[in-house]
């Protein structure tokens, strides 16, 4: 995926403060002609763009750091961390959990295909090798974002034809995130 799927003027991190935002940002770097061209947002100057946020406001960004348990402690809560391999405790009035795909289980892969060898198949989960599809005739199995997401960047690489495959008769019309209504969530 080369571009985020959102569109650009969803409002992100930026509090409402129009110059923290990623169009300021851009138009910086690059012109208002160049931000007004921009269809998505492409996926690497939004990573630089967060980098660059994070710098800016000081936010403190923890690389390498696991949670491990979380229990309360008199109207606060007692954080317990394992950051590069040592143990380490912080306190906090407010958490919230951004766990992302992992959180919420981790892949579900049908149990037909579980007794396949992993050779013959991927999930979007997992960094999938596109090049090595380059001829051949996909199936892509779901109809949520991140299959769309597979089946294009399969005939970008040059798959011969990609086949998609859902449960449903139709396509969902709104993401579960913009259903819960916070769109810088999305």
């Amino acid at each position: 995926m080369h571009k985020l799927r959102t569109p650009k003027s969803l409002p992100g991190p930026e509090l409402g403060l129009p110059g923290l935002g990623f169009q300021a940002w851009y138009e910086a770097r690059h012109g208002a002609a160049a931000y007004d061209a921009l269809d998505r947002i492409p996926r690497l100057d939004w990573a630089a763009y967060l980098d660059w946020y994070r710098k800016v406001t000081g936010g403190a960004v923890r690389y390498g750091t696991r949670l491990v348990r979380i229990e309360p402690a008199d109207g606060h809560l007692r954080l317990h961390l394992e950051r590069n391999g040592a143990a380490v405790i912080e306190s906090t009035r407010k958490l919230v959990l951004a766990t992302g795909f992992a959180g919420s289980g981790g892949a579900s892969v049908p149990e037909v295909l579980q007794e396949l060898p992993k050779r013959f198949y991927a999930h979007t989960s997992e960094a999938i090798d596109f090049r090595s599809l380059r001829g051949r005739s996909i199936a892509v199995i779901g109809s949520a974002a991140s299959a769309f997401d597979a089946a294009a960047v399969a005939l970008e690489a040059g798959a011969r034809d990609v086949h998609l495959f859902a449960r449903r008769e139709t396509l969902a019309s709104l993401p579960v995130i913009r259903i819960r209504g916070y769109p810088g969530a999305y």
